[in-house]
């Protein structure tokens, strides 16, 4: 790259952790002032003061306006649809956070803006390059494919944003990792918004690091784990593309990047369907509400999900020489050994 491309590049990520960094002291004044937070409720919330939300204001304006007003957006297709996509998420998520949503309307909204993302802007997931011996997909399948994958990776989401600095520290990771795998690899527009996203929350993590002073809310949840599952689609797409120094990507890497919201999810869900809870109940029994009950810090929470995070996915791209569906049974197997010991 020339040196104007990288002073663009600095700028664009730069601006994206300004705009984060610089807006959420008045989103939290505003919201102390209006008595916008969330209460604790002495039953599944760890805080025990109000703590203002609406966090996710800032992350999505930050993720958009560097990027909307960057030159890397020629190099995406159907940016539009995404942009649509994620304002009917923000809208969704904004009302829950002010005035409370039912899971289940929050779930028609996820439902039409991921249809609204494959549908519209052809976010199909066409190939698995062998995953469970599956190659090329129907229309039709790889379409609902795509949707399934979209909502899981949003409510995944959603279910780690229970610990301060957690979520956040996720969505830094994935972004980040996704973001090298891409500009390694050639997408640069591709990597550019996932560095964005990556700039976005880390100016939100100084202000929700332990103790946090703000939430992102379901607002930022929402639109966080929804672009996320833009990035991810994108490697599913580009997996043929794609290289790590060198080493070249399969799907179980999207698998790695994600691993601790995708496993939580269909544990918790598990244990609620196994219990004939509704899958959709909020209750305690998520990872990081087990290692706090263990006597963890919050740091500690962050410093353990992340470390299981970046070892596996290490792990996962050195393991890439072998056959898909062995780096699929050693993840499988690594995160079984790693992370069923958290009780129920």
């Amino acid at each position: 790259m020339e040196f104007l491309d990288w002073f663009w590049l600095a700028t664009t990520i730069v601006l994206a952790f300004g705009i984060s960094f610089f807006t959420i002291p008045a989103i939290i004044s505003i919201a102390n002032k209006k008595n916008i937070a969330d209460q604790p409720d002495n039953k599944r919330k760890l805080h025990v003061i109000n703590i203002p939300t609406l966090g996710g204001i800032a992350v999505f304006i930050a993720i958009l306006i560097p990027y909307l007003s960057s030159g890397y957006l020629a190099g995406i297709e159907n940016f539009g649809i995404i942009v649509a996509a994620s304002l009917l998420l923000f809208t969704i998520g904004l009302f829950d956070d002010l005035i409370g949503v039912s899971a289940l309307n929050k779930l028609y909204a996820q439902c039409t803006a991921a249809m609204l993302l494959v549908l519209g802007g052809s976010f199909v997931i066409e190939n698995l390059y062998g995953v469970l011996g599956i190659y090329a997909l129907p229309f039709w399948l790889s379409a609902l494919f795509g949707v399934v994958l979209i909502l899981t990776i949003m409510n995944g989401y959603n279910f780690i944003d229970g610990s301060d600095g957690l979520a956040a520290s996720i969505g830094i990771t994935a972004s980040l990792l996704f973001g090298l795998i891409f500009y390694l690899s050639g997408f640069v527009s591709e990597a550019v918004f996932a560095f964005v996203i990556s700039a976005a929350l880390f100016g939100f993590f100084f202000y929700n690091k332990p103790p946090a002073k703000i939430f992102m809310g379901d607002t930022g949840s929402l639109i966080t784990g929804f672009f996320l599952s833009v990035l991810a689609i994108w490697l599913l797409k580009y997996i043929p593309d794609l290289y790590l120094w060198g080493i070249a990507a399969n799907p179980v890497w999207l698998l790695a990047i994600l691993i601790i919201p995708l496993y939580d999810t269909v544990r918790i869900i598990t244990i609620r369907l196994l219990e004939k809870t509704s899958p959709l109940e909020s209750d305690k029994r998520h990872i990081h509400h087990k290692l706090l009950e263990k006597g963890y810090s919050p740091f500690k929470v962050i410093a353990v999900l992340l470390g299981v995070n970046l070892l596996i996915f290490t792990l996962i791209v050195l393991l890439s020489p072998y056959l898909v569906n062995t780096h699929l049974a050693v993840l499988a197997l690594i995160a079984s050994l790693i992370l069923l010991p958290v009780k129920r």
